[in-house]
């Protein structure tokens, strides 16, 4: 069996600066990666690695996503994850020891096709295509639309603010 790429005792010490209840759903993410590396280690074809992960692991971190408003850093480390979890899969476009040893990265867009996966933010824009498919014509939708931000609040963007688009390619007035 391989080597877990995160030691053991790293990640428990880190797992005791979190609450209860997310220690349990980040040993949970944990596990789920560990199986990820093993599959891999199986000399599994890259597409078939990628669907594995995008049935587990991607489930599981982009659950509720479709109502986050995110950062650009915090979508900018959910891309990096992303990415990195495809180099492992992959077997031609890895990451590669150049000269003088420093590291030379294949484009992600090849590394993602070999994998035949998307980004992060293209499944994230699905979810958000998907459930607002599905509130566009409800009542509450318009309620929050018309909603007016009360004085003094901290101003921020909902989730019904961000672009999103219907399945027909027609685009959500903002």
């Amino acid at each position: 069996m391989p080597k877990s790429t995160v030691p053991l005792s790293k990640f428990v010490k880190v797992l005791k600066k979190f609450s209860p209840s997310s220690q349990k759903v980040l040993a949970q993410k944990f596990s789920i990666v560990t199986r990820a590396v093993v599959l891999q280690a199986d000399n599994t074809p890259p597409r078939f690695s990628a669907m594995f992960y995008m049935a587990v692991v991607q489930s599981v971190l982009l659950y509720g996503s479709e109502s986050w408003n995110l950062l650009t850093r915090v979508m900018a480390r959910l891309e990096g994850f992303n990415i990195r979890a495809a180099y492992r899969m992959a077997v031609l476009n890895k990451p590669r020891r150049g000269l003088h040893h420093t590291w030379v990265y294949p484009r992600s867009k090849d590394v993602l096709n070999e994998c035949g996966m998307q980004t992060i933010s293209h499944f994230i824009g699905v979810r958000r295509d998907t459930i607002l498919a599905y509130v566009v014509n409800r009542p509450i939708y318009q309620k929050c639309r018309e909603g007016v931000r009360k004085r003094g609040s901290a101003p921020r963007q909902w989730w019904w603010e961000q672009p999103m688009q219907l399945y027909n390619n027609e685009a959500v007035e903002q």
